[in-house]
Order: C-alpha cells, then structure tokens, then sequence
C-alpha cells in the first residue's frame, strides 16, 4: 500500500468520506502521515471489522494451533531433558537453542523471519530482578536457580507461545507457595473461559485470587488473543470484549514475588462453551528439577 495507490482506488471508486485503518496500532506512521496530509478532508477512523472477525477462529485455524500444541509441548520436554542432564552450566542460549532446534526440525516450512531467538528466558535466584529477555550465551544457569522460559515460533504461520517454570534444587517455601498459586489460578481462568464473559473479568479472578494468596498479580497481565499475529485482541487487562466460542488466547498468569516478576507459565487455550481447552499439555509439575 502507498499513498499512490490508495489515491489510485480512491479516484476509481469515486466520492470516499471515510478511510477505516485496520491493525492501527502496527500501521506503518509514515503511510500514516502521508494518508492525512494527501486526504486532509476525508476522515481517517481506526477499523476493527477484520480485527473483529479474526477473533473467531475456523475449524482450519483451529487445527493449526493443536498441531502447534504439539510441537510446544516438545520444546518443553527438550528443555527439562537439557535441565536434567546437564543442568548447572548449562547457558540461556543453549537452553532456548535446544527447543528451538528440535521445534523447527519437526516444522521446517516456516519460521518467524528474525536474526535472534523469538523465545524469550530468564534465570537466577530469584531471577536477578530480571523480566524476561532475549537468551544470554554467557549466563548460565546455578544450583537453586529459577529458569522460567517463553517459547515463541510459528507452525505454517500461526504462532506458537507457550511458558514454563522449574528450580534447579531445592526450592523455598514462599517460592513454592507461590507456585501453587500460579498454578490454581490459571487453572481456575481457564475453567471460566466460556463465551459471553467478559475478558477483564478473568484478569480481575485472577488478581483477587493472587491477593487471597498473599501474591500480586503481575501488572495486572493475564494474557492476549492468539491468531496470526502472536499479541492480539482481546487484550485481557484492559478490555471489556466478551469471549466468544472458538476465540484463542495466551492465558499466562505471573505472579510478582518480593516486588519481583517470577512465577508463572503459558498456555494456548481454546474457548469452548464448556470453559477454556490447552492446546498444550506438558506438565507444569514438580516445579523442582
């Protein structure tokens, strides 16, 4: 698309008082700018019809993200396999490239176009204050640490993303205390993704259960709507959209432990009438390796 072209169809069609912009906030700023400045008298409004319509998946897209399930659960099993045998010294980056390799050799027909690691880690005890980041080939990992990781990839163009959490030895009450929490809570958000409650409603379960349990929810973050981009709507923090059957989301709870962000895991959840459905299932327990 160019402001060229747009004058182009806008002449063909004839009389436009209205241009809708879909996926406004990813909009390229300079087609935004030229947009205003070559239209000044036509309305440029946001549009969310194709958004919209995007949030229901087909029974195609549908089967994509339990294929996708899959090959996350085996990203997974890599990992702790990697924890267990080599465990200590063993670096973030070979932590994330070992997922990653077996995940693309079960999918080598597309991948996210990107130099480094889409998946995301972070390690230490606790985590060294640290969110999430891209993986670090001189950090490794040290008895009593906590590795939390995000795997992130595309199976034929539908993204996979997808969280887990583990200790290397021994782990400390509060920190498994804190587990639990995580753990029931999300349990607790996926049996009540159902069509027609509202999406800020599940953050706002999750938060009060965090507080019942003498936790914080992270920044109010619980997750995100899945579907060919991997951040879409519903955004769960803030909207008041109801979910819908067939809608797909990252359901990710984290909890904030000693003022920092620490606990949680990820899964790809199917909206069903019954509640909430993972598309993945390795275990999230025992949280010590």
């Amino acid at each position: 698309l160019s402001v060229q072209n747009l004058e182009k169809l806008i002449t063909d069609t004839g009389s436009v008082k209205r241009i809708g912009i879909e996926t406004f906030d990813k909009f390229p700023a300079p087609l935004y700018a030229g947009i205003i400045e070559k239209f000044s008298d036509i309305e440029i409004v946001r549009s969310t019809i194709v958004e919209e319509l995007r949030m229901v998946k087909s029974d195609f897209d549908l089967e994509m993200f339990r294929k996708a399930g899959r090959i996350a659960d085996l990203g997974h099993e890599t990992i702790i396999n990697l924890l267990k045998e080599k465990g200590v010294g063993v670096t973030e980056l070979e932590i994330i490239r070992s997922a990653e390799h077996v995940m693309r050799t079960a999918n080598p027909i597309y991948e996210d176009s990107c130099s480094s690691s889409p998946s995301l880690i972070c390690t230490g005890h606790p985590v060294a204050g640290a969110l999430l980041h891209l993986p670090n080939p001189a950090k490794s990992v040290h008895r009593g640490d906590i590795v939390h990781w995000d795997i992130c990839m595309r199976f034929e163009g539908y993204p996979i993303d997808n969280a887990r959490t583990r200790c290397m030895g021994p782990v400390a009450e509060k920190h498994q205390r804190a587990y639990e929490a995580v753990l029931e809570i999300q349990r607790a958000v996926i049996e009540a993704a159902k069509p027609g409650i509202l999406a800020n409603k599940l953050v706002n379960l999750a938060e009060q259960m965090a507080i019942d349990r003498g936790f914080k929810l992270w920044d109010r973050f619980l997750g995100h709507g899945l579907g060919w981009d991997i951040h879409e709507r519903p955004d769960m923090g803030i909207e008041e959209l109801p979910l819908k059957e067939n809608m797909v989301l990252a359901i990710e709870p984290r909890l904030a432990v000693d003022n920092i962000y620490l606990f949680g895991n990820e899964d790809m959840v199917h909206v069903t009438k019954d509640g909430g459905v993972s598309f993945t299932s390795y275990p999230k327990e025992p949280l010590e390796i």
